[in-house]
C-alpha cells in the first residue's frame, strides 16, 4: 500500500511500528509436535497496545509453505512495502514462501499477496 498513509497507518506510525502482526493460530503445533508460535509477534518495535489492536481489527492473513500447506494464521495492520510477517517470521522461522490475506464478500476468501 504505497502512497498517503490511511488514518490507521498514521495512527501505527506515530505509536512505534509502521506495520504489525500478531499470530493468533500455528498450524505446525497443532498436534503437539511444535511448541505454540501463538502470540509471538512483530516488528520488534511494536508496542503492546499496537500488537492488541491489530489482534482486534487486523486483517487476517496466514502464511503458506512451497506446497500451499498453511503452518500460521494471524493479523495485520499496516502497509505491507513496509515489511511484512512472511519476511519477519514465517520464512526465518518455518520457511513459509506464501503469504495470503482473508477478504470478505462475494468472491472473496484466501488471496495470494507474497508467493
Amino acid at each position: 500500500m504505497a502512497g498517503t498513509a490511511m488514518p490507521q497507518e498514521r495512527e501505527l506510525q506515530a505509536q512505534g511500528a509502521p506495520y504489525v502482526w500478531v499470530i493468533t493460530r500455528d498450524l505446525l503445533a497443532e498436534d503437539g509436535s511444535f511448541e505454540s508460535e501463538v502470540g509471538t509477534a512483530g516488528p520488534s518495535g511494536a508496542t503492546d497496545e499496537q500488537i492488541e489492536e491489530a489482534r482486534r481489527r487486523g486483517t487476517r492473513f496466514r502464511m503458506l509453505d512451497d506446497d500451499g500447506e498453511p503452518y500460521y494464521e494471524g493479523r495485520t495492520l499496516g502497509p505491507l512495502d513496509e515489511g511484512d510477517p512472511l519476511n519477519d517470521f514465517g520464512a526465518p522461522n518455518a520457511g513459509c514462501t506464501m503469504y495470503e490475506e482473508w477478504q470478505e464478500g462475494p468472491g472473496g476468501g484466501w488471496k495470494g499477496v507474497i508467493g
